[in-house]
């Protein structure tokens, strides 16, 4: 015996494709990045780091960096004293990522 279908339910063969499945809970966008001032028209990675509170101190970014978990505008960065401008991107592995922007 076949199952019975309600009529106004879509079925593939005689309404077309059926709808799309909802997007499953859990899978959310990730975050945007966060927008960290800057004074000059460029800065340091490291420093960048501390400015953004992503790190407490200058050795904690330095290790930060040196272990391949901080990238600048999709590319992994190892250079301490790297400069980056406004417009730069930075995100680390954990997730979170922060956008460079000029402090007027």
């Amino acid at each position: 015996m076949s199952p019975r279908r309600n009529a106004s339910s879509p079925t593939p063969d005689r309404d077309g494709p059926a709808a799309p499945r909802p997007r499953a809970q859990g899978h959310a966008l990730p975050p945007q990045p966060l927008a960290v001032p800057i004074s000059s028209p460029e800065v340091e990675l490291g420093a960048f780091l501390k400015l953004s509170q992503a790190c407490a101190s200058g050795g904690d970014a330095k290790h930060l960096i040196q272990s391949g978990s901080v990238a600048v505008n999709g590319a992994a960065e190892t250079r301490r004293r790297h400069r980056l401008h406004p417009g730069d991107h930075v995100s680390l592995r954990d997730g979170r990522s922060f956008l460079v922007v000029l402090h007027r």
